[in-house]
């Protein structure tokens, strides 16, 4: 079971994700374990993934999310420069027009060879 929260910088995080959050030990082998958060107690499966999405780079973490969090969770940060986002449509254009460019060739051989057939077969 995976869970994705999105765009947590836009609200405060509520109380139970908080406690999710300090939860140290993950990992059981016994299996499922309880987390208790009021009155109401949840299993939580050894399964059970959480993911948290902000739209912000980690660098421009201010006031909207607590710096804290991250010293809690493991960060992928997978924001890109425009540098480098500029290099990734480039090649993907080369990749697309490369194997375009083989395409021709290739129909442009065939032609080739059914010309000479072609002029072999009326000689």
């Amino acid at each position: 079971i995976a869970v994705l929260v999105t765009n947590i910088e836009q609200r405060p995080l509520t109380p139970l994700l908080k406690k999710l959050l300090r939860v140290q030990e993950w990992w059981s082998d016994q299996g499922p374990w309880n987390l208790t958060f009021g009155k109401q107690q949840i299993e939580v499966k050894p399964t059970f993934r959480l993911y948290l999405s902000i739209t912000l780079p980690i660098r421009r973490i201010g006031p909207d999310l607590d710096p804290a969090i991250l010293k809690q969770v493991r960060v992928s940060d997978f924001t890109i420069s425009q540098s480098g986002l500029q290099e990734l449509f480039l090649k993907e254009v080369l990749y697309f027009e490369r194997h375009r460019g083989q395409d021709v060739a290739r129909t442009k051989q065939m032609d080739i060879q059914y010309l000479q057939h072609q002029l072999h077969v009326e000689q």
